[in-house]
């Protein structure tokens, strides 16, 4: 795909049209009133909503958990962040790279213990966690069929990453297994 034309009128990036082909989008402010109405109006036939803020964003608006399944008591809602929705970091943002160096992955990559952490790409932080939050909505949704009642589901990029690890941080912690990053030819 070559810079193809998006809905906006604007050229996109060639990755943002890869990524983003045959999606429903619209924008709304739900932070308006007006904005806030359009919002519920899609959670009356939504089955999944899939936000990925800072923890606590939505809340702020006065869109809960309880508030969205007081419009639809099947939706199951699915709440992607770098940190998860407590603790410590949670107000903080994350992109690829963060959830890669705070996961432990980009540790160990490189080929001696003294090599500098490395990044991987193309995104694999992003991808892996929204693999991760579509198994976890789809996993919601079956739940939903079978109760009649939604979920809400964490989903944290630096969980992710840091359980594709295996078994590295046991090797590590308990034997001071240094990393094994393959050289480059």
């Amino acid at each position: 795909v070559r810079g193809a034309q998006i809905s906006c009128g604007t050229r996109g990036t060639t990755s943002w049209s890869q990524n983003h082909r045959n999606e429903y989008s619209i924008t709304c402010n739900p932070r308006t009133p007006a904005g806030k109405k359009i919002f519920k109006k899609c959670l009356e036939w939504a089955d999944i909503w899939i936000e990925s803020s800072k923890a606590g964003t939505y809340a702020k608006m006065g869109l809960t958990d309880e508030v969205c399944w007081g419009v639809n008591s099947k939706l199951c809602i699915v709440h992607v962040s770098g940190y998860g929705q407590t603790g410590p970091y949670k107000s903080k943002a994350s992109y690829d790279v963060s959830g890669q160096a705070m996961g432990g992955y980009m540790y160990m990559n490189g080929v001696s213990p003294t090599d500098v952490p490395l990044k991987v790409n193309p995104y694999l932080s992003d991808y892996v966690t929204a693999y991760n939050a579509c198994m976890t909505a789809l996993s919601a949704y079956i739940h939903a069929l079978k109760t009649g009642k939604g979920e809400s589901c964490d989903v944290a990029q630096y969980d992710t990453m840091f359980r594709l690890l295996d078994n590295y941080p046991v090797l590590w912690y308990n034997k001071g297994y240094p990393k094994d990053g393959e050289p480059v030819p």
